[in-house]
């Protein structure tokens, strides 16, 4: 009895990563997107909450933007978004699009990892795409990110707004309802 090791199926997964590639592309030219955009499949909604810092004469009013949960597409591929909080933003501060980024990454994912050669748990073939918020500062040099500003949703009439305006203009719409 031999084990089916799933790197020889393979050709699925390369299958997978052209289907994204060229949904992709179709959806740069419909929506004259660049190359390095980002574009938020499901999710990423933004909610804005007023908060206060401080205490006495020190109080400020600050605000936290919430970033749900979603899938965004980039680079050919769907990487799952596991929602973050950006806190202290000033009362009238908008969300810099290029003061923070999705830092993007392969991380090994169930059931690996499986028997290998030697046969010993040591080979890693499945993974998974993940990307997580960080501050333009704080993102390593030499990791695969992209501004916030750069992600792009896209909205009813075929226009597409970056995430980090589409939160600010939330926070519009509350204020003035």
């Amino acid at each position: 009895m031999r084990q089916i090791v799933p790197a020889e199926f393979n050709f699925l997964s390369a299958a997978d990563r052209q289907v994204v590639s060229a949904l992709q592309g179709v959806v740069r030219m419909m929506y004259g997107l660049e190359s390095g955009q980002a574009v938020v499949v499901e999710g990423m909604s933004a909610t804005w909450r007023a908060t206060t810092t401080g205490s006495g004469a020190s109080l400020r009013l600050t605000r936290q933007v919430t970033l749900a949960p979603g899938v965004v597409m980039w680079n050919g591929g769907l990487w799952e978004f596991g929602g973050a909080t950006i806190e202290g933003l000033g009362w009238t501060q908008p969300l810099n699009g290029d003061g923070w980024v999705l830092v993007m990454s392969e991380q090994v994912a169930p059931p690996s990892p499986v028997y290998g050669a030697a046969i010993a748990l040591d080979v890693s073939p499945h993974k998974r795409l993940v990307c997580t918020l960080a501050s333009a500062e704080d993102a390593a040099e030499e990791t695969q990110k992209v501004t916030l500003g750069n992600v792009m949703r896209i909205r009813t009439g075929g226009v597409s707004v970056p995430v980090s305006s589409l939160a600010l203009e939330v926070a519009i719409r509350n204020e003035t309802t």
